[in-house]
């Protein structure tokens, strides 16, 4: 993992003034080979402990005067700290393989809305259901929405301003590709497409104006897993549904949608064979037309177990700039701020990363969700991992990263959101074959980290 630090410095100006002894040398009144007149065991004048200079008294040195700091012995606690933070996880449903293909959202109020697949035993043999949960009321509230379906259904849901939950998923019964709506508790479904829509990376984004962006792959011309798949883009912004396909490559699989605020759409996504090595690549509509373009190539390591080439995570900062989380032999991450395309290994060597999430918080941090596994076991035992970035200054950040939860199948589906306040909310699917959501937030151990008055 490549961690950047950043360097505090606090200038302040002073004086020096030399006392003259009986032989003209001056003397150096704390013998600490300076001239200053103070006593105390530092090098300024301003007659306190710290190495600073002028007037903050800044005993711990974590770059907050004491005026501010709420406890300057300490330089874990000062204005601007994290408070001790812990995962929260609580099961959501426990019916039999509940949370397979589980897509997230928050609305407006903080509620969480969940969409997933449940009663997908026997690796997907035996027949499931798609339901929709939500804790809107408190405790969580489970609905049946649509059965009986058979195998992985890649899904993906946002809620608008006005609190309508917007759903789209793949349909494997038929191949098309659904979108579902609710609007004062009513449920409408709508077929977008029906000739081949298929793929791992079906992604969902709501424009401004609410419209519905959704990138997909498409069969190319039948309904086989053998066929070429290709990257195609449907929205309703024109009132009714439309759809194009984005790029002449084939094999591709993995996207991911973000919008810019400049009305720009990026997709991220893989080229690439199963268990082979793969592009990634990254696609942007720009008015009316689409380019395309190579980030990097993966190499498959002989003694790596993940075998697909799904997904890469993706975000659009307030700059335009794009974040970019790719799976492999160690959770990669690329991003094109502050101009210039570079890359950096996220997580330590010896842990093989597969899906993955990417989401921008609060005061330009990143967060990244995965599932992982230890290169030297097997792809049934793994983590949940997560991490964050702050950025110190433009083009630096600084990476933490954390284990939510064991999980047995690292091919679960995982899903992030982060809330207004730079909370992580996350769903997945545990090592119980468990849908669970997990919060990471503040613990109330009575300390008042951040000096806001709140212990």
């Amino acid at each position: 993992m490549k961690i950047w630090l950043g360097v505090l410095a606090i200038a302040g100006c002073h004086e020096l003034v030399e006392l003259e002894g009986a032989d003209g040398i001056s003397e150096d009144a704390d013998s600490d080979a300076d001239t200053d007149t103070d006593a105390d065991s530092d090098a300024d004048t301003d007659a306190d402990t710290d190495s600073g200079t002028g007037t903050c008294v800044d005993e711990d040195l974590d770059g907050s005067c004491a005026a501010e700091d709420c406890d300057d012995t300490n330089d874990a606690i000062h204005p601007g700290a994290e408070e001790v933070s812990a995962w929260n996880l609580e099961v959501v449903d426990a019916a039999n393989s509940a949370g397979e293909s589980c897509a997230l959202a928050l609305d407006g109020d903080g509620v969480a809305h969940l969409h997933y697949i449940a009663g997908n035993g026997d690796g997907g043999l035996e027949p499931g259901e798609f339901r929709y949960a939500t804790n809107a009321g408190g405790g969580w509230s489970i609905e049946r929405l649509e059965g009986t379906i058979s195998s992985h259904q890649p899904t993906s849901i946002a809620v608008d301003r006005g609190g309508g939950v917007h759903i789209a998923y793949l349909h494997r019964d038929d191949y098309s590709l659904r979108y579902r709506t609710r609007v004062d508790d009513s449920w409408e479904m709508e077929i977008v497409e029906i000739s081949g829509a298929y793929g791992e990376g079906n992604s969902l984004a709501l424009d401004g104006d609410g419209a519905a962006h959704v990138a997909y792959h498409a069969l190319d011309g039948c309904l086989v897993d053998a066929c070429d798949t290709h990257l195609f883009h449907a929205t309703n912004e024109s009132g009714a549904w439309a759809t194009q396909q984005v790029t002449d490559s084939g094999n591709t699989n993995g996207g991911s949608i973000a919008l810019g605020s400049d009305g720009r759409i990026h997709i991220t996504y893989t080229v690439g064979v199963w268990q082979g090595d793969f592009e990634v690549r990254r696609a942007v509509r720009d008015g009316d037309e689409w380019s395309d373009e190579l980030l990097t190539d993966v190499t498959r390591g002989e003694d790596t177990f993940w075998g697909g080439t799904c997904c890469t995570g993706l975000a659009i900062d307030d700059d335009g700039a794009a974040h970019v989380s790719i799976p492999g032999d160690n959770l990669r991450y690329m991003t094109d701020a502050p101009g210039d395309w570079h890359e950096e290994d996220l997580v330590e060597k010896g842990w093989d990363a597969y899906l993955n999430v990417l989401a921008l918080g609060a005061g330009r941090s990143l967060h990244t969700v995965w599932a992982a596994y230890a290169r030297a076991g097997n792809y049934l035992d793994g983590e949940i991992h997560w991490a964050r970035a702050e950025e110190i200054e433009p083009g630096r950040l600084r990476w933490t990263s954390e284990t939510i939860d064991a999980i047995e199948r690292v091919d679960t589906d995982v899903s992030l959101v982060v809330d207004p306040s730079g909370l992580p909310h996350v769903a997945f699917v545990d090592g119980a074959d468990d849908l669970v959501y997990a919060v990471r937030a503040p613990t109330d151990d009575g300390v008042d980290q951040d000096c806001d008055g709140d212990p």
